[in-house]
């Protein structure tokens, strides 16, 4: 059930949101547009920034940062720091996060009609391999955003609203009785372009079943990974964490007790972790099978660029499915497990690729989406802007 709450005039839809500092950002208030113009051009650019970081990320690690130039511009940076070495060791997924803060970013300027000009910086791909201090830059500079005159409200508050509602739900179960609309899917397959590709299957192709086989074997083989298993368990948290960063158990639709378990056997604390392992390959098979629709991002070859584009059209894909009440989930174990040495899997990604998505190109991540069948999992934690913001 979705309640409706009241912010400064703008109506927005979302269900409750859990206690804690840690959950401030969702409580924020959405400005009307006298409110926003009212504000010098640094405020309304920190405003606009507040909804990049309710963007989907990797894990949760967020692993965005920030600079506000005095001029009004924006510096978007990649935390090297949040760069997960076991399970995105190339710095992928994170650079597709911080293309997805952009989107949120983008669609919030377009809210408030304020025209952006995004530039995306030239940067090899080895300047976003995870952290240490043995290199030089925690930060990498990504791209840079200027915000052009406000020329008049955009979208009616259509993006905002549901950047605030948006959370990723990983239940195993849809309504059966509803199918996601034609035109919807055809809304989805429009956001391929500049080099990044949105091919979507709906329930009951056989390429599904595939599918689903595929990102539970991967799974179970990350899973055994102690690298990658102590690195999950650590990002997982407890129901009630006071952390702003990481995927509380709840999010997982999973119950108190089972999920402190869980957590210590991804950790290595207690034994029976193959149990858990087996669950959660278990979950991904049936959420994928029993999902209305399945999607691949794919891109044309690995670049920063591409990969900021990628995340740029994940943040999309997410809002346009939000927008419409459906739910949503993303995957990336299918497109890091050929640089985890699964090469299984990878064969039959190419097969997918080719003969089911009618494309070439390189996987980035998987999401699967329905109407919900039961109650939402609540949001996840986040860090305040002011903890994000860089001096560079």
């Amino acid at each position: 059930m979705r309640e409706k709450f009241d912010y400064s005039g703008v109506d927005v839809e979302t269900s409750g949101i859990p206690e804690g500092k840690n959950y401030n950002v969702w409580r924020k208030n959405v400005l009307n547009q006298s409110d926003f113009e009212s504000l010098s051009g640094e405020e309304r650019v920190m405003e606009i920034v507040n909804y990049g970081i309710m963007a989907p990320s990797t894990h949760n690690t967020q692993p965005w940062a920030f600079t506000v130039g005095k001029d009004g511009g924006l510096s978007v940076f990649l935390d090297k720091d949040r760069v997960l070495p076991a399970s995105d060791p190339a710095g992928r997924q994170a650079v597709v996060s911080v293309g997805a803060a952009i989107s949120f970013i983008e669609m919030a300027s377009e809210g408030y009609g304020v025209e952006t000009k995004i530039q995306i910086e030239d940067e090899e791909i080895e300047c976003v391999l995870p952290y240490s201090t043995e290199r030089e830059n925690r930060y990498v500079k990504l791209a840079s955003i200027e915000f052009g005159k406000t020329i008049g409200i955009g979208d009616d508050f259509i993006n905002t609203k549901a950047m605030l509602t948006r959370r990723v739900n990983r239940t195993k179960e849809y309504d059966s009785d509803r199918e996601v609309g034609d035109e919807i899917v055809s809304d989805l397959v429009s956001l391929s372009e500049n080099g990044v590709g949105v091919h979507v299957l709906r329930k009951g192709d056989k390429l599904i079943g595939t599918l689903a086989i595929t990102q539970g074997l991967i799974d179970a083989f990350v899973g055994n990974l102690p690298a990658f298993s102590r690195e999950l368990g650590d990002w997982m948290k407890h129901e009630n964490t006071k952390d702003f960063y990481g995927m509380p158990t709840s999010t997982f639709l999973l119950e108190e007790e089972f999920g402190k378990k869980m957590i210590k056997a991804f950790r290595g604390e207690v034994e029976n972790k193959p149990g858990y392992i087996a669950g959660m390959m278990a979950n991904s098979k049936q959420g994928i099978q029993n999902a209305s629709i399945v999607g691949m991002v794919t891109i044309n070859e690995n670049s920063i660029l591409n990969w900021i584009m990628a995340g740029k059209t994940m943040g999309e894909i997410g809002i346009l499915l939000e927008k419409n009440k459906i739910e949503n989930a993303y995957f990336a174990g299918i497109a890091e497990a050929a640089d985890l040495g699964f090469l299984l899997a990878s064969g039959m990604i190419g097969s997918l690729l080719n003969k089911g998505f009618s494309s070439k190109g390189i996987p980035v991540g998987l999401f699967r989406s329905g109407y919900g069948a039961e109650e939402r999992p609540p949001h996840s934690p986040r860090a305040s802007i002011n903890s994000v913001l860089v001096e560079k």
